[in-house]
């Protein structure tokens, strides 16, 4: 049978998006939908990729990675507003981007300080830096690739993946560097993790049972819950904002679908059914007030 339980989720709320990326038009483009899979949305419809969409501005604007305009097959950061309009380029210094995991500096909570991965005399560490790109520093650093960083909610730690151990882990730190903890341990391969917006939980995706499946564990790398049980991969998480859903992208189909799982119940709804590959969900946030993104 299923694994999936076709199914309401909560109650959608009209304020409340998930971006997306999807190829059903030919090319990688970004869409939205409400949280019950209706009133989809293209934001995007160049023919260049358009990859990892993140909210900004409070959830008023999106940010995602771009090909358009690159004859080299690189990366340029671009931002669009909802309706999909006002989309333009928005350089960053070079040295607080790290292209190679396609991935943003994250912003501290306050608005001051910025985390990212980057390689610096052949080792990826964990760095924070000033909002204006000063003042450097290095976290918890070791031998092996550390990335995926994130702030959580408070300001107060850093979450990232490492491979020092031998293979991909959680691992969290603190904002001074201080109290370096690995949060889990399995022969798999561990990423994806997200703290949940109360910053009581981490979501993460772990190949521990053979495939790709979707766990959840409180913040101090206790009570590891798996929340899907499929035979393909699932991949990309992301929050609700009340920290009771998580969003994810879903190959059990035969090819990328967006479901959402209901931590509670561990109902399962589906919210995208096309031909198309669909992935890279995220959330809107709850507000409109949040810090400025770089």
């Amino acid at each position: 049978s299923s694994p999936f339980i076709h199914e309401r989720v909560g109650r959608p709320d009209p304020e409340n998006r998930i971006a997306f990326i999807s190829n059903r038009s030919g090319n990688w483009d970004i869409f939205t939908m409400t949280t019950d899979g209706s009133d989809l949305k293209s934001l995007t419809t160049n023919e260049a990729g358009d990859h990892f969409p993140r909210w900004i501005a409070g959830g008023t604007r999106l940010a995602f990675r771009s090909q358009r305009g690159r004859a080299d097959g690189g990366w340029d950061r671009w931002e669009i507003d909802l309706d999909g309009t006002d989309a333009a380029a928005a350089d960053l210094p070079a040295r607080l981007n790290n292209p190679d995991v396609g991935m943003f500096p994250e912003v501290h909570p306050s608005g001051s300080y910025l985390v990212n991965a980057a390689e610096r005399s052949g080792e990826q560490d964990i760095y924070v830096w000033r909002f204006d790109g000063g003042g450097e520093r290095v976290v918890a650093p070791a031998p092996g690739l550390d990335y995926r960083p994130l702030f959580s909610p408070d300001g107060e730690h850093i979450l990232f993946i490492s491979e020092r151990d031998g293979n991909a882990e959680v691992y969290s730190v603190a904002f001074d560097g201080t109290d370096v903890r690995r949060l889990t341990r399995s022969a798999g391969i561990d990423r994806y993790a997200r703290w949940s917006p109360d910053g009581t939980k981490i979501g993460f995706v772990s190949d521990r049972d053979g495939d790709l499946e979707v766990f959840v564990m409180d913040a101090d790398g206790s009570d590891t819950r798996q929340l899907t049980f499929n035979e393909a991969e699932d991949g990309e998480i992301s929050w609700s904002p009340d920290s009771q859903q998580l969003a994810f992208r879903s190959d059990t189909p035969g090819n990328g679908e967006i479901y959402i799982v209901d931590l509670e119940t561990g109902a399962i709804k589906n919210l995208t059914n096309h031909e198309g590959y669909d992935g890279e969900p995220t959330w809107s946030p709850a507000t409109a007030a949040h810090s400025p993104t770089p």
